[in-house]
């Protein structure tokens, strides 16, 4: 099989892991091939993208604040993808990430001329009028009608979330789109929302064990010149600034936490403000691409904390269970099918004096804390391996091309 992977990005948050462990896996019978809209150039000549993310971050509020510029770079990206196809004799298309600048309903549709595609849900982007994350909006039971929220998009007219959610609506009757849900709450919203459940599947995320493994806790500190004799609590994002990703909750919740005893903060992520920890140091590690220094960080901490208030099922938390770091998150989204009592520790309401009591009930028992991590690595290891990922992902593939030439 010749397998095209397309996302927004080379490497930056969740999507950019799953498009990455599915590209860069090896099989004699395969060839795999990357788009991305925006990516670094480097050795890989099998990958491609049409902006670097440098360039395009310096036009992206462009393409925000105009719609004509957007619809240009759509087409430019479509053009070079249908080349791809063309030229490389792709057999099928694997579609990730593409918030409205990659690819469009209508791109597609074009797509689906030349061959299936498999389309991953890493958000309910597909499943909305506009927005990644509804919080506690429902309107998408209801066609997204009279949108309230448009703040991410300050040109958007108010007609269009119902809009783009028909255009959604009508791609999904398409016989060759298969859309993948990585979560059960995920699968059963879309079955709520009305948007249609034509090939729709679910294919949980899985993780790369032989990357993310089990190291030695004072090995691990060592090498990363941190303490043995303190608590590290970890916070990892893409992005330390998105809202949702709760970092806010965790720093809320170390204030009622100054009377544990050498407790520190490590956080991993792009920032551009101040962290405070109230007295609580906090170690600002940066984005980090290097997975085998995440590994070695995941591996050092006591806890890894995952004070999410939205998410589907974050890469981070199968990377800590696979570093024998148990988890501390709150529960919502898919991280229950993540986590379970014995595997990790959930969070029952989304309020900082409750984050604060289990991460302190945590560290309070540490014959407990070992063995959540034993069972956490063990549940990452037989559930969610990127091998068992890649395998119900082949299946649908060639299931997928298979149909389509059928059709031919």
């Amino acid at each position: 099989m010749n397998i095209l992977y397309l996302n927004l990005y080379d490497e930056f948050g969740g999507a950019e892991k799953i498009c990455n462990l599915l590209y860069n896996q090896f099989s004699q019978e395969d060839k795999h091939y990357r788009f991305v809209l925006a990516g670094d150039k480097d050795s890989d000549k099998n990958s491609y993208s049409l902006f670097s993310k440098h360039t395009f971050k310096e036009i992206e509020e462009y393409l925000i604040e105009y719609d004509f510029l957007k619809r240009i770079v759509r087409i430019l990206a479509l053009v070079c993808i249908v080349r791809i196809i063309l030229v490389k004799r792709i057999d099928v298309v694997h579609l990730h990430n593409t918030h409205d600048y990659l690819i469009s309903c209508r791109g597609i549709k074009v797509l689906l001329k030349f061959v299936p595609v498999v389309w991953t849900l890493h958000d309910m982007w597909s499943m909305t009028g506009y927005c990644t994350y509804s919080a506690k909006c429902v309107r998408w039971k209801d066609r997204c009608r009279n949108c309230k929220d448009l703040s991410a998009n300050r040109v958007l007219r108010k007609d269009l979330p119902e809009r783009f959610f028909l255009q959604k609506k009508a791609l999904f009757t398409e016989n060759h789109l298969y859309r993948v849900c990585p979560s059960k709450w995920l699968y059963d919203m879309i079955k709520d929302s009305g948007i249609g459940v034509k090939n729709l599947l679910c294919i949980p995320n899985g993780v790369d064990i032989e990357t993310f493994r089990r190291i030695d806790k004072k090995t691990a500190r060592r090498k990363n010149h941190l303490n043995n004799n303190k608590k590290y609590l970890l916070f990892v994002a893409a992005s330390t600034n998105n809202k949702k990703k709760g970092m806010d909750y965790l720093l809320d919740a170390v204030k009622m936490l100054n009377d544990v005893k050498d407790l520190e903060i490590l956080v991993i992520g792009k920032t551009d403000h101040k962290i405070s920890g109230n007295g609580i140091p906090v170690h600002r590690l940066g984005y980090i691409s290097e997975e085998k220094v995440l590994n070695e960080i995941y591996a050092a901490a006591d806890l890894f904390i995952l004070p999410s208030i939205e998410d589907n099922f974050p890469c981070t938390t199968l990377e800590a269970m696979a570093s024998g770091t148990p988890v501390i998150a709150f529960r919502v989204g898919g991280i229950i099918e993540q986590l379970d009592e014995e595997s990790g520790f959930l969070v029952d309401e989304i309020l900082p004096g409750e984050l604060a009591m289990k991460i302190r009930m945590a560290l309070s028992d540490q014959e407990k804390l070992s063995d959540i991590s034993e069972k956490a690595y063990r549940r990452s290891v037989n559930l969610f391996s990127a091998n068992s990922m890649n395998d119900k992902y082949r299946i649908l593939y060639k299931k997928a091309i298979k149909r389509y030439r059928s059709f031919k």
